[in-house]
């Protein structure tokens, strides 16, 4: 019986040894480690406040600026860049008609026609 005690210590004293280990190599390795094994992944996500990365959008909004100027309508341009929630927007509060739900009704309407019912007319020919 006296060597369950001495069993469960040395036990206990062995995990946290070898927990202290694996968790300081893990967090020394982390930071550089994971950025050499993944080169593909953002570097962002690899930093501990996210926010503290500042991201240069003025050559993107000039860019967005001098294509829109060069149209021959009048167009609204409006990108965010969802991370840090920086937004561009040229003619942003430009109304406009709603051409893309347009295009939500005209593509049921044709998975309706081909896919669905071969055999249904949607709109009747003149």
């Amino acid at each position: 019986m006296r060597k369950l005690p001495a069993l469960i210590a040395i036990s206990l004293i062995a995990n946290i040894v070898l927990g202290f280990a694996l968790m300081r190599g893990g967090a020394e390795n982390s930071a550089t480690g994971d950025i050499e094994n993944y080169p593909f992944l953002s570097k962002r996500i690899f930093t501990e406040s996210q926010n503290d990365i500042l991201i240069n959008f003025t050559p993107l909004r000039q860019a967005v600026r001098d294509y829109v100027a060069k149209q021959n309508t009048e167009i609204g341009v409006y990108f965010e860049y969802l991370p840090s929630g920086t937004s561009i927007g040229v003619n942003d509060q430009l109304e406009v008609k709603i051409a893309s739900q347009l295009k939500v009704i005209s593509s049921f309407a044709a998975w309706l026609r081909y896919i669905v019912n071969p055999s249904l007319v949607i709109l009747p020919t003149v």
